[in-house]
């Protein structure tokens, strides 16, 4: 194309409008380049939450099933209460009161072992018998915490009860694998 001085004011017109063109050509590129980023981070998020969902629905399925399995061990335990303070404590469990259960499993063992740094008689059954309260209550605290759903508490407490070899280590043995 030729210029001359008649049509030099339509190839300035024509050279401004290419000018302008392109500026918008790249403006554009821009705003479709962070549109593009945008949708990238949202599709990034969205796969991150979703993955965190199907992990939060597979631990709390595991947890879940855990804990009804837990739960209802602790409730197939019915306990041979041979004091009037264990049978308290059993009734307060079966009536789900845990704060109460733990409070007075507490309350028992402080005084079953003040018992123990000074017995009342010399007696080694007597001796024997406070032992067996304290296993008893260790036991019925394992229990609870079945029954509250608390599954590896109360497996922990399971397995200690279990290997000391005491009065309710078959008991415990026998929860243990109903859990495993």
């Amino acid at each position: 194309m030729r210029i001359d001085k008649d049509n030099i004011e339509d190839v300035l017109i024509r050279a401004i409008r290419e000018k302008g063109a392109m500026e918008r050509m790249e403006a554009l590129d821009k705003q479709m380049a962070a549109k593009v980023a945008v949708s990238r981070r949202r599709r990034t998020w969205l796969t991150s939450v979703a993955a965190a969902c199907v992990l939060l629905v597979a631990c709390t399925d595991v947890s879940l099933r855990l804990h009804t399995r837990s739960v209802g061990y602790g409730y197939e335990f019915t306990g041979v209460s041979r004091g009037a303070r264990s049978g308290n404590i059993e009734n307060l469990l079966n009536d789900k009161q845990f704060p109460k259960v733990y409070e007075e499993i507490q309350t028992a063992r402080e005084e079953t072992l003040k018992e123990l740094e000074r017995p009342s008689y010399d007696d080694p059954d007597y001796i024997n018998q406070l032992n067996t309260d304290l296993q008893e209550l260790d036991f019925i605290e394992a229990v609870a915490h079945l029954r509250q759903g608390k599954f590896f508490k109360a497996k922990k407490e399971l397995k200690t009860i279990s290997a000391s070899d005491g009065a309710y280590s078959q008991d415990a043995d026998s929860l243990l694998r109903k859990m495993l």
